[in-house]
C-alpha cells in the first residue's frame, strides 16, 4: 500500500503544463502507467494481484520520463509465515 501511494505521489508531483521549461529546453506531455504486480509463492488464492495507474505528467523532458520510468521501478521481496511475497513495480511513459 506505502509503494501506491508513493508512486501517486510522485505522478502528481511531476504533473504540470506542457511547453518549454525555463532554459527553452522542449518539454512534452507523456502518458505514464505503473504497474505494480504482488506474487506470493507457494501459491496462494487471489494471488497474483495487479494494480495499474495512469497519469498524464506535462512539462517534462525525456529525460525527466525516463527519471519518472527510474524512480517507479523497483522489486521487493519478503517472507512471512512460510511464503514469499514480491512486490514488483514497473513503469513506462509514452510521448503524446
Amino acid at each position: 500500500m506505502k509503494k501506491i501511494i508513493t508512486t501517486l505521489i510522485l505522478i502528481a508531483l511531476i504533473s504540470y503544463s506542457c511547453g518549454k521549461d525555463g532554459s527553452g529546453i522542449l518539454t512534452a506531455c507523456y502518458t505514464c502507467t505503473a504497474t505494480l504486480v504482488t506474487t506470493v509463492s507457494p501459491s496462494l488464492t487471489g494471488y497474483p494481484q495487479t494494480v495499474k495507474t495512469t497519469t498524464e505528467p506535462c512539462n517534462l523532458t525525456p529525460a525527466g520520463a525516463r527519471d519518472v520510468e527510474s524512480a517507479l521501478t523497483s522489486t521487493s521481496t519478503t517472507t512471512s509465515a512460510g511464503y514469499n511475497i514480491t512486490v514488483k513495480q514497473t513503469a513506462k511513459c509514452v510521448k503524446k
